[in-house]
């Protein structure tokens, strides 16, 4: 489990450090001190929570070997908990990730995360988990546009009475390119579901930029998030989506964590692939 799960910890940074790389400046600067930086992902019940340290602007350019600047900055020494309701549970340390399965995740119960870092310092956030949603119907179809071929979602959701804040992701990864697998082409929408309480949402969405070919991948998730990590992607919506946005300097993007950077969220994760010409 700690090889795999690390690669794809790593992979997921790289998803979010691609898209945003600046070109080399020939500036005299300070640089910032570095901070934790922390993204969180659940997956079929097991937390992920991924510790690196903040990178700076000056310390990356087109020439930078993506995978060694992650392991540069991943934190391996730190000490992870997360608590709620009274039970605090330990997780398990693979490289700058950490994990724990089977801890019970409850609608509407807080979530309180502590990283201790001799080395790099403290950082606590706290999350309330939200009422799991899946899609009511998601499909993925061909559409053209000119002369190209491009992927395009159409979806429906059952909204249950209350506030709740929709994140729909798509992420495109072209048939039998291995490297497109770290950095696919994702984009992620946001649905409020002010005025539209205790309906059917549908809507749809292309990818864009990219012509799709049969045999190409097209994952499709959903996410019911609370209202801070909502405004916080909404924030990315017109950059690549990644678990690990929050990398990198200048600072511009809101955070929950104190001491450090990044965002503490736990949310069920919805999720369909489709295969384009099937």
């Amino acid at each position: 489990m700690g090889s795999s799960f690390r690669t794809i910890s790593i992979a997921a940074i790289v998803v979010a450090m691609t898209s945003c790389i600046p070109d080399p400046l020939d500036l005299e600067v300070d640089q910032l001190k570095p901070k934790l930086v922390v993204t969180s992902h659940v997956d079929q019940g097991t937390v992920d929570i991924l510790l690196t340290r903040s990178v700076g602007a000056l310390d990356a350019n087109d020439d930078t070997d993506l995978f060694e600047l992650i392991n540069e900055a991943s934190v391996s020494d730190a000490v992870v908990r997360i608590q709620s309701n009274g039970v605090t549970y330990d997780l398990n340390a693979f490289g700058g990730a950490y994990a724990i399965s089977g801890m019970p995740l409850v609608a509407g119960q807080t979530y309180a995360l502590y990283a201790h870092s001799a080395k790099d310092g403290t950082v606590s956030a706290t999350t309330v988990y939200p009422q799991p949603i899946s899609f009511r119907d998601v499909s993925v179809k061909t559409t053209i546009i000119g002369n190209d071929s491009l992927a395009q979602v159409f979806y429906s959701i059952d909204d249950p009475s209350g506030q709740n804040w929709y994140i729909v992701t798509a992420a495109h990864v072209r048939s039998g390119a291995n490297k497109e697998h770290l950095n696919p082409r994702i984009v992620a929408k946001t649905i409020d579901d002010t005025g539209l309480d205790g309906t059917i949402i549908g809507g749809d969405f292309k990818i864009p930029f990219i012509e799709v070919q049969t045999g190409d991948f097209v994952t499709v998730t959903l996410q019911n998030v609370g209202k801070d990590y909502f405004d916080y992607v909404k924030l990315r919506e017109d950059t690549q989506f990644g678990i690990a946005a929050a990398v990198g300097e200048p600072v511009n993007y809101p955070t929950n964590i104190q001491g450090g950077l990044g965002f503490f969220a736990l949310f069920y994760i919805d999720s369909h692939k489709f295969t384009i010409g099937e």
